[in-house]
């Protein structure tokens, strides 16, 4: 049922929990602090997505775990029928790369974990309501609007529209490994000193070749997303030169799926790349959820992948780690691919010896060739079979066996031998055998897939 509200009244908040007895007690423990406010629960995932589609609601606090739709497609679905609503994200298991996509894909305020005391709670939602009044008072014009961002060299078309079904995948969801600390909204990494240009900077991620940041640029008023790189890498002045030149190529791009990057910024102790902040969800965790993709799906991401690396090569610039985690859809579900302009950064990481992601690099990198385009067609034949299989291929593991002979990935018995074969091509240890350019390996998995 519709909510009614008087003029001039905060609209309703609104619990969502599967659990009957949760959202009840929960939705009581508000009302009763906040008397002037009309509160709301609701058990069920769908019926919350169509009465915040005919309503707005002023908050939400949405349970993750949740039978047919997470909390995230929850919150994200409410969030674009509402872009004031404030939404909260209620877990027991809350892992890092939850708390990541709540932010980028369903813009969650808040992350709240499980059993929380009732004064935490209450002082959220209070908070939360007064920033639905200051976006309220913003988009009426009651406060000074930051200025729009100014538009790129080259107007682009849109990415096209990637056609997913975003089911949840069979089974219970996965437990966060033992020992693994819960998120906290305290950056566990001081901010660096970036500069007066940068600031509001939360971290996304962290790892051996540095931590990735969202911030804001002052200098152009948006949201940037900031790379900033370890200082043993920041400290190699012959590979930061090389990606200063990789960084403004890549920016010259004119590919629709390409994420480019803005610029790189020196100083003596930090080195950081700025790119467009895109809001949305990772490739990566479409497969964590839904366990591999339907055909149409795969054909769609790999061709429009495919023609990003051909453009990319014909000025010259490889990608060398393309992988699930680099490739987004944002609220559109429009594909946007991450990591152009910057194959130093594989470099390092291949001669600082920790990548993550072993199996997606290939095998004559570690030797120092020179850069190939077959490089990347090799990078996305193991992103196509992930794609397709929900898991890297037979015999590619985390660890890089001692040479790059030893290691030879092999497509699934599970696939059409037509689709094996082409897979089987392109992942050949020797560059030579591989498919010429990455467009040429998307047509020939096509026409496999269409058989």
């Amino acid at each position: 049922m519709k909510p009614e509200r008087a003029s001039g009244e905060v609209p309703p908040v609104l619990v969502v929990d599967d659990e009957p007895a949760v959202a009840e007690v929960t939705r009581r423990h508000i009302a009763a602090r906040f008397p002037e406010l009309q509160v709301l629960a609701c058990s069920d995932a769908e019926v919350a997505m169509e009465l915040a589609a005919a309503s707005e609601f002023s908050v939400v606090l949405c349970d993750l775990a949740m039978p047919i739709h997470n909390g995230i497609e929850v919150l994200a679905e409410i969030r674009r029928h509402h872009p004031h609503t404030v939404g909260m994200l209620v877990s027991g298991q809350t892992t890092k790369e939850a708390v990541i996509e709540a932010v980028n894909y369903a813009g969650v305020w808040k992350v709240v974990e499980k059993p929380w005391r009732e004064e935490a709670l209450i002082g959220w939602v209070r908070e939360a309501v007064e920033l639905y009044r200051s976006r309220v008072a913003i988009e009426a014009g009651n406060t000074k609007p930051r200025r729009s961002a100014p538009s790129p060299l080259r107007v682009r078309p849109p990415a096209p529209v990637v056609r997913l079904r975003m089911s949840a995948r069979p089974g219970p969801p996965p437990s966060p490994p033992a020992g693994v600390s819960r998120p906290t909204f305290a950056p566990p990494i001081p901010p660096p000193r970036v500069g007066p240009r940068y600031a509001e900077l939360q971290l996304l991620d962290a790892g051996g070749l540095g931590a990735v940041y969202r911030a804001r640029d002052t200098a152009e008023d948006r949201d940037v997303v900031l790379k900033v790189l370890a200082a043993r890498f920041a400290a190699d002045e012959t590979a930061v030169a090389r990606l200063e030149a990789d960084v403004h190529a890549a920016a010259q791009l004119s590919h629709r799926s390409v994420v480019r990057p803005h610029r790189l910024d020196r100083s003596p102790s930090v080195v950081a790349i700025a790119m467009d902040y895109i809001r949305g969800t990772t490739v990566r965790s479409v497969l964590a959820r839904c366990g591999c993709l339907e055909r149409a799906a795969v054909v769609e991401i790999v061709d429009a992948c495919a023609s990003a690396l051909d453009e990319a090569a014909a000025h010259g610039l490889m990608h060398l780690q393309l992988r699930a985690d680099q490739l987004m859809l944002d609220r559109e579900r429009r594909l946007k691919i991450l990591g152009f302009g910057q194959r130093e950064i594989a470099r390092m990481a291949v001669r600082g010896g920790v990548p993550r992601h072993w199996f997606h690099i290939a095998p004559e990198l570690a030797a120092g060739v020179p850069d190939d385009p077959r490089m990347d067609v090799y990078s996305l034949a193991i992103l196509a079979h992930e794609l397709l299989c929900g898991r890297a291929p037979d015999h590619a593991g985390e660890q890089r066996p001692n040479g790059p002979a030893e290691y030879r990935p092999t497509a699934s018995e599970d696939l059409p031998a037509a689709v094996r074969e082409a897979l089987d091509r392109a992942l050949s240890p020797t560059p030579g055998e591989r498919f010429d350019r990455a467009t040429t390996f998307a047509k020939a998995l096509r026409s496999a897939l269409e058989v």
